[in-house]
C-alpha cells in the first residue's frame, strides 16, 4: 500500500490486493472488504483452543475468505491486511469503552 502511495491507517477496511488471485471456483479475488462477525462466528471461535487457529479463523471471517482462499493469498497482502483486522476489532471495541468526562 505504501508503494501505491496509500499507507494503511487502521481506519480503512477495504483493500485492493497488490497480488490478486484466482480461487478454486475460478473467481478472481482482487478486493477485500471487512465484515462484522456474527454470533455464530463467536460461538465457533469459543470451540477453537489454539491461539493461531483462532487468529486465522477471525481473519478469514472478517475478510470473507475460505481457508483455500486464504492459503492462495499472497503473503505480502496477508501481512499488510493482518494488522488491519486487529484495528477493526479495536475500533468496534471503542464503541463500548466508557467515556470519562473532564469537568
Amino acid at each position: 500500500d505504501e508503494m501505491n502511495d496509500h499507507a494503511l491507517t487502521g481506519k480503512d477496511f477495504e483493500f485492493d490486493l497488490a497480488f490478486p488471485f484466482t480461487n478454486e471456483l475460478e473467481e478472481t479475488i482482487s478486493h477485500i472488504k471487512f465484515a462484522v462477525p456474527k454470533v455464530k462466528h463467536s460461538e465457533a471461535l469459543a470451540d477453537i483452543d489454539d491461539h493461531y487457529e483462532r487468529e486465522e479463523f477471525m481473519f478469514r471471517v472478517v475478510c470473507h475468505l475460505d481457508k483455500q482462499d486464504m492459503d492462495a493469498m499472497a503473503l505480502n497482502d496477508y501481512l499488510a491486511i493482518k494488522p488491519q483486522v486487529g484495528a477493526f476489532f479495536q475500533l468496534a471495541g471503542d464503541y463500548f469503552r466508557p467515556v470519562t468526562s473532564k469537568l
